[in-house]
């Protein structure tokens, strides 16, 4: 067998195609021969092994492609029967680490309650429907799991007073408009983790710019590091809401 022979030639014309550790499967090697007879021989001897290993290892299909054999995983999200076993998959809530207060404003903890409401809901209505039994205690599953997270993330909630914050600084509720270094205005509004909204100028109070601006009075210049380099912030107005 000549050097720097790819993998399919040195297996006989034979490749495997692994998705993952848990689906590996060994499959029978030959050494390298000429004639056309025994290259039908061990191209026979391929699909048998294959075949066997087919019915031993569970969801595979055999195809080919030019002169070789390919065993393809077949994804078990994709099988109806299997669908029930398939992993739970839940959306994570906004992180929070360990030991960090929950400090959330009245909006945010009016928001959290109507979104426990609303799975409440969604999950009564999903026990009350018809179907298939396994999909529909997996989807009520699904949502038990995320309102248990909802409810965990309740029940630590802290809810912060604008009335008793220092209103002449940058404090958790406050909304600070700032001018950055190309002398654009923008406003910041610090919430809590599940209330932040960037793009609607809400961010959390454990992000760069709300770390930065914590503690800042009007005409403070604060700089705030980012993976992008750092920035420049004059604070123009510190703004409460009435709670």
């Amino acid at each position: 067998m000549r050097d720097g022979a790819d993998d399919s030639s040195r297996h006989g014309g034979l490749s495997r195609r692994d998705s993952s550790d848990a689906t590996r499967m060994e499959l029978p090697r030959f050494h390298a021969s000429t004639g056309a007879g025994a290259a039908a021989r061990e191209t026979r001897s391929a699909r048998a092994s294959l075949a066997r290993a087919v019915e031993r290892r569970g969801p595979y299909q055999l195809s080919s492609a030019s002169s070789n054999l390919y065993p393809v995983v077949v994804n078990k999200a994709f099988t109806k029967e299997d669908a029930p076993d398939a992993p739970l998959i839940v959306p994570p809530r906004a992180p929070l680490p360990d030991g960090v207060p929950n400090y959330v404003t009245a909006r945010g903890l009016a928001l959290l309650r109507s979104e426990l409401a609303a799975l409440e809901s969604d999950r009564a209505a999903l026990a009350a429907s018809a179907g298939d039994d396994a999909e529909r205690a997996r989807r009520i599953a699904r949502e038990s799991a995320r309102i248990a997270a909802l409810a965990a993330r309740l029940a630590s909630a802290e809810l912060v007073d604008p009335r008793r914050q220092p209103h002449d600084e940058v404090r958790f509720g406050a909304t600070a408009t700032v001018r950055d270094d190309t002398g654009e205005a923008r406003r910041y509004t610090i919430v809590g983790v599940d209330e932040a909204d960037p793009a609607a100028g809400r961010v959390a109070f454990l992000a760069p710019v709300a770390r930065a601006l914590q503690g800042a009075r009007v005409g403070d210049v604060v700089t705030v590091r980012t993976g992008r380099g750092e920035e420049s912030l004059e604070v123009l107005a510190i703004e409460y809401s009435e709670g």
